[in-house]
């Protein structure tokens, strides 16, 4: 049996997409909060895209342990080559590999999950299996893939099998050069 699968939203910044993931998350419960104009301005010195600023202007203050809830607070990030993890980094990678990243939330190892400000992709720096390892090609396909993990959490989203879960989420984010087993290690595994 074919189910239907509906994300509230496919792109930030479509026509009404605030509107429609703040409805969405209210159906849960889930109250939403943008955050200041001041946070906001800062997000821009850390070279911030469009996509992850918009996102932050209208939900970066919404406290929920179901959705989003290791992405930081905009008062919690900072550059990863000024952050406590960095020296720990250092004897894994060279320092240049550690250069334009920023810290925007962590596995749930602790281990930093980054945006590189020169591409906005995300990427995760871990110690197990070591190396940096591209987790998202951008915010969107991140924030997307926590909708289909949320809904799935709530059971909106039922699929029959992994083949089509995998399939659905191929139409929805951008796969390519992913290792999905350890995104989903790194950031869903209990």
């Amino acid at each position: 049996m074919q189910t239907n699968h509906i994300l509230p939203l496919l792109k930030i910044g479509e026509l009404h997409w605030a509107d429609n993931l703040r409805k969405f998350l209210l159906k849960y419960d889930i109250i939403t909060q943008g955050i200041s104009i001041h946070e906001e301005s800062t997000l821009i010195t850390f070279g911030f895209g469009d996509e992850i600023r918009l996102f932050y202007k209208h939900f970066g203050a919404t406290d929920s342990a179901e959705f989003m809830y290791y992405l930081r607070k905009p008062t919690e990030i900072e550059w990863l080559h000024e952050s406590n993890t960095h020296q720990h980094l250092l004897q894994l990678f060279p320092a240049e590999t550690l250069e334009n990243y920023v810290i925007i939330s962590e596995s749930r190892t602790g281990e930093p999950i980054c945006l590189q400000i020169n591409n906005q992709a995300i990427y995760a720096f871990s110690k197990k299996p070591v190396g940096k390892h591209l987790l998202f090609h951008s915010f969107n396909d991140f924030l997307l893939l926590e909708l289909v993990q949320f809904k799935k959490q709530v059971c909106e989203f039922d699929f029959e099998s992994l083949e089509e879960e995998d399939r659905f989420m191929d139409t929805v984010v951008n796969n390519t050069d992913i290792h999905k087993d350890l995104r989903h290690d790194k950031l869903y595994k209990a």
